[in-house]
């Protein structure tokens, strides 16, 4: 029987307990040790019984279903919250109904772990309990009544849902709002319009996100609101002032995410009011919003674009490289020149480069013949690829130039032998691998570019020269598809022997 001392306690119940089972009786999980642990449920002991159950949810024997489904009985919520765990980790569905029943249980720990439980079950008949665990007293258990209403994906819930987006507390609504994403309802669209004005910065994003997801055009006007609020009031010891007109939502994160909604709607009626978040103060909000024009690839966005190839930040500049490269209009030709060749970081103009071979036009050869000396091999291998595409035979001379870089000479320590120089190691770049997945040398690119412009001469002689090279295997392929002749470059001298 168990004692007042038993119920009160308060003392831990995980830490290791005394193995249950007599002498000679070994191994883990055999019959003699199930029906030890499945006897010691009945132990006085709070601690014996709560490392039976934490054993027979390990042991995964559904012999120990029943047993653990009567010590949801048990007086103490700790033993009953450790057999709900248990009941979880067995994943019998003769835990379903009593899982459910443990919904209604005086201890909200034990309720809440009810709730986690039905979620790996993932059962109809747990739906409309659920439905009524949202408006359990404890919060706790509502919020993870709505994630698992959520997982469960069943829309009876949508109408249950709508209404938990009134909830007091704001965990509670921000799951509701995430949950209603994936059940993807309709029904769910004009309350969670009404969401994107909730005193809660995480409620506005989540709803944000979740109408994104639905994609309801009626999203989109309330959406657009969102990008331009009234100020807040600041307080005393704010730094940042800002005295423009129609300030922007003082929440950065938001507007992101607002951006990224309508990007996901898709309708042209975001573009200009995206390209204007190109002024936003917070390099965060320009990414999303140059991002969000890459993917509507409207010219109107290429001016935008351009000014942002000089943004203060890097990852801007980055994505609207990428963005004008996507979009491909030769407007934007001469600032992708200019970027390519003062940028201070090598990621942007490699990823000029890019654009540029996606433009396609001839102007843009020369910049990427000096691009060749770029001290970032990745812009180099970009370069590289884009004269290649462009097909100008004047470019065949300095991709020659380019493999007759000297072999660095060796300093004084390592010749003596005390420095050892380190092996160079292949690059690992997704942009360069060949097919079959192997790495690929900046020769291996060189040859390849040569062969799309068609200079049949100086090929063979690379091939000829790098015979003993890196890639030995390069050298038993041939230009494929039509060369062209190339009365420039037909003097063309074989490269240099390397100084050593």
């Amino acid at each position: 029987m168990e004692t007042r001392k038993d119920r009160d306690s308060t003392g831990p119940l995980s830490k290791p307990a005394k193995p249950i089972r007599e002498p000679g009786q070994e191994g883990k999980g055999d019959y003699a040790d199930v029906l030890a642990h499945i006897k010691a449920l009945e132990s006085s002991d709070l601690e014996i019984r709560a490392t039976a159950v934490r054993a027979l949810g390990e042991f995964g024997d559904p012999r120990a279903v029943e047993p653990l489904i009567k010590a949801l009985t048990c007086t103490s919520w700790k033993i009953r919250v450790l057999v709900v765990e248990a009941l979880q980790e067995l994943k019998d569905f003769r835990a379903v109904e009593p899982l459910i029943d443990a919904l209604g249980d005086p201890e909200f720990r034990v309720r809440a772990a009810a709730v986690d439980g039905l979620i790996v079950f993932n059962d109809s008949r747990s739906v409309e309990p659920l439905m009524k665990a949202l408006k359990d007293p404890n919060r706790a258990v509502r919020r993870k009544a709505a994630e698992a209403l959520g997982t469960l994906g069943d829309t009876k819930a949508v109408e249950s849902m709508i209404a938990a987006l009134g909830d007091s507390c704001r965990d509670v609504r921000r799951h509701c709002a995430l949950a209603l994403k994936q059940l993807g309802n309709s029904r769910a669209v004009e309350p969670l319009i009404e969401a994107l004005h909730d005193p809660d910065h995480w409620v506005r994003e989540a709803a944000a996100e979740t109408l994104g997801e639905i994609g309801d055009e009626r999203a989109v006007a309330p959406l657009l609101e969102g990008l331009v609020m009234q100020p807040r009031k600041r307080g005393l010891f704010d730094k940042k002032r800002y005295d423009e007109p129609n300030i922007r939502e003082t929440n950065s994160a938001f507007r992101v995410i607002v951006i990224k909604a309508l990007e996901l709607l898709g309708d042209f009626r975001a573009v200009e009011p995206i390209m204007a978040s190109l002024a936003d103060p917070e390099h965060r909000v320009r990414t999303a919003a140059v991002a969000a024009m890459a993917s509507f690839c409207d010219s109107r966005s290429v001016g935008p674009l351009i000014k942002a190839l000089k943004d203060g930040h890097r990852v801007v500049r980055l994505k609207a490289a990428e963005a004008l490269g996507l979009i491909a209009d030769s407007q934007a030709l001469d600032a992708l020149i200019q970027a390519l060749e003062a940028d201070s970081s090598r990621d942007v103009r490699r990823a000029v480069a890019i654009a540029l071979r996606a433009i396609g036009d001839g102007r843009a050869v020369d910049p990427l013949i000096d691009a060749l000396n770029d001290p970032d091999l990745g812009v180099r291998f970009a370069a590289a690829e884009a004269l290649g595409e462009l097909g100008d035979v004047k470019a065949v001379r300095p991709l020659l130039a380019t493999l007759n870089i000297p072999k660095p000479q060796p300093t004084f320590w390592e010749r003596v032998g005390i420095v050892k120089r380190p092996k160079p190691q292949p690059i690992r770049s997704a942009r360069r691998r060949r097919e079959d997945g192997e790495p690929v040398s900046f020769r291996h690119v060189v040859i390849k570019a040569i062969e799309r412009i068609g200079d049949e001469r100086a090929l063979e002689l690379l091939l000829a020269d790098g015979s003993e090279s890196e890639e030995p295997r390069i050298a038993d392929q041939r230009p494929k598809g039509r060369l062209r002749a190339a009365s420039e470059v037909s003097d063309i001298p074989s490269p240099a022997p390397e100084a050593g």
